[in-house]
């Protein structure tokens, strides 16, 4: 399974997850439970709701967690936990936008080291952790 997300990130991973969630405030989508496990320490679960008019009826939830990706780097990995595509593509794009400061995103693509990726086992170190 695939996820969303950023990696490269040099924030401490309480300050990257309070941001996340701030950001999850600001779009408007409330966090149902946050939650730690082994893997992933500062992680948390969306309720589900309806994001966009413009992507259809449909309503969804997410997951996403800040997890340590090497020394230095820190990553937030997203994922659709349940519900329609759409809306979760939606989410994620209004994610990126409310995160522009954390993640580097500048509208049109990203400034600095962190960079916005497909979660998968050959170009992700966040692999462990987004399984």
């Amino acid at each position: 399974m695939r996820h969303l997300g950023w990696d490269g990130l040099t924030l401490p991973i309480d300050e990257l997850f309070y941001n996340l969630c701030r950001a999850l405030d600001d779009i408007g989508v409330p966090v149902r439970q946050q939650y730690s496990t082994a893997s992933r320490p500062h992680a948390l679960l969306t309720e589900s709701c309806h994001v966009s008019n413009t992507m259809g009826c449909g309503s969804m939830a997410a997951e996403a967690w800040v997890a340590r990706t090497s020394d230095n780097w820190h990553g937030i990995c997203v994922k659709r936990w349940s519900g329609d595509t759409f809306q979760f593509h939606a989410f994620y794009r209004r994610l990126r936008e409310a995160l522009a400061r954390t993640n580097g995103w500048s509208g049109s693509s990203y400034k600095g080291p962190a960079a916005g990726h497909r979660c998968d086992t050959e170009r992700c170190g966040l692999r462990r952790f987004c399984s």
